[in-house]
């Protein structure tokens, strides 16, 4: 969640921040319970698929579910309450 954040944050400026998501989505995909690795991997295709050919495969309403769907998730492998209406915010500030 925290590498989705920073490439949230940093989107425009700097790619490093998707090569960081890509290890996090490999690193749920081994370690991660099921439904945790299949949502994050799903957004990540979604990502990937709206970047690769300019169609938009993601609304707002779709970048706040995917992410309410991962967060959940995690919470429930936790044994912890799902969070309702939960979405991240991206921060950038006018210059």
């Amino acid at each position: 969640m925290l590498s989705l954040q920073d490439l949230i944050n940093h989107n425009k400026t700097d790619n490093s921040k998707f090569f960081n998501l890509q290890n996090s989505v490999i690193k749920a995909s081994l370690y991660g319970d099921i439904k945790t690795a299949q949502a994050f991997y799903d957004y990540y295709d979604a990502i990937v698929k709206s970047n690769l050919d300019g169609i938009e495969y993601l609304t707002e309403d779709g970048h706040h579910n995917h992410q309410s769907k991962i967060l959940n998730s995690i919470r429930k492998s936790m044994g912890l309450d799902e969070l309702k209406g939960f979405y991240m915010v991206g921060y950038h500030p006018a210059i």
